[in-house]
């Protein structure tokens, strides 16, 4: 899970979380836009948990801003301890690792 950056013609910058699992090189996501924050991080991985039916085992990212936040954290921890979304809690999420 990371970010691309890159800018239209006129010069007007632009994002993309792409979330790739490592093992099958299956793209799950690819979110664009203008301005991506943590809360829109966790809205794409809660997305793809009810897609994929469970929640991951490892995630692998960097520590830029998006991935640290506090909205992250929170769902991280939902996801470990509260058994959310996706098929709930279970997985060994740390930072440093992919969907």
């Amino acid at each position: 899970m990371d970010f691309v950056q890159d800018a239209l013609f006129n010069g007007e910058r632009f994002r993309v979380l792409t979330v790739v699992d490592n093992c099958s090189k299956i793209c799950h996501a690819l979110l664009a836009g203008k301005s991506l924050r943590g809360i829109d991080v966790v809205a794409e991985l809660s997305r793809i948990c009810l897609v994929e039916g469970r929640f991951t085992e490892r995630i692998q990212c960097d520590n830029g801003s998006e991935f640290i936040s506090k909205e992250m954290d929170l769902w991280l921890n939902y996801q470990l301890w509260g058994g959310g979304g996706g098929g709930g809690g279970g997985g060994a999420a740390q930072r440093g690792a992919v969907f």
